[in-house]
């Protein structure tokens, strides 16, 4: 087993796609808690895994890697034990890269008054940006689950499955020495969430698409704003996918 941080930081976001998937994809086994509290992991996680695979040396992102699962697991026992179990089922020993394990346990919740250290943190490229916060959206769409009367509505197992992988992709994107080259990776990366997920959800990528091009600018935003008018005919892509 390797004993990577990066790796396996990475390897968390793609455990925690596949562990949603497999407790969505059944009406009689549909498990509301489980799905919620995966989903809520990266409430406070998604941004600090795009700023830990952002640095540009392997050291530099270990580094980081490692500082942030250390806060991840800081939560309690149950968190921390979830991080091992999973880590270990993707193939990294995570046992190894976190301080001894305190015995107390905060809860189910991070609670709001937890904060991460006050050290500025590196802004992310524009690219890198535009793919953390559509994850974000992404989990934050699926932890709405918590509430019963969302649970039918929100399209678990395709945004999960539209997604698979990401963990995997954000660190390969982030490996590229140049930046022309990351930004292309990151670029692919997106296109095809939304590729995979805009038969299911594609208000939701407009939605989601048009604020982003209003945050960004230049380049990036003329990109993310080309992704937007495919999503708008819903109803004559699925039948040309059918047909």
């Amino acid at each position: 087993m390797g004993t990577e941080a990066a790796g396996a930081f990475a390897a968390l976001l793609d455990r925690s796609l596949v562990q949603m998937a497999e407790a969505s994809a059944d009406a009689r086994t549909y498990d509301r808690k489980a799905i919620y509290t995966v989903a809520d992991v990266w409430d406070n996680n998604t941004f600090p895994l795009f700023r830990a695979m952002a640095a540009r040396t392997s050291w530099g992102r270990e580094r980081r890697a490692r500082a942030a699962l250390k806060w991840m697991a800081d939560l309690g026992a149950e968190r921390r034990t979830w991080m091992v179990e999973q880590s270990a089922i993707a193939g990294y020993r995570l046992e190894p890269l976190l301080p001894p394990q305190v015995k107390r346990d905060r809860g189910p919740r991070e609670p709001s008054r937890r904060r991460r250290p006050r050290r500025q943190p590196e802004p992310l490229e524009d690219v890198a940006l535009v793919a953390a916060t559509i994850l974000h959206g992404v989990m934050m769409e699926i932890r709405m689950v918590r509430h019963a009367a969302y649970a039918g509505r929100t399209d678990v197992r395709p945004l999960c499955l539209a997604l698979a992988g990401a963990g995997e992709a954000i660190l390969a994107a982030s490996t590229h020495g140049r930046a022309s080259r990351r930004e292309a990776a990151f670029r692919h990366m997106v296109e095809h969430w939304v590729r995979e997920g805009e038969l299911e959800r594609a208000p939701w990528f407009a939605g989601r698409l048009r604020g982003l091009a209003d945050a960004t600018g230049g380049a990036t935003r003329e990109w993310v704003g080309s992704l937007i008018p495919p999503l708008e005919g819903g109803g004559e892509r699925e039948g040309a996918r059918a047909g």
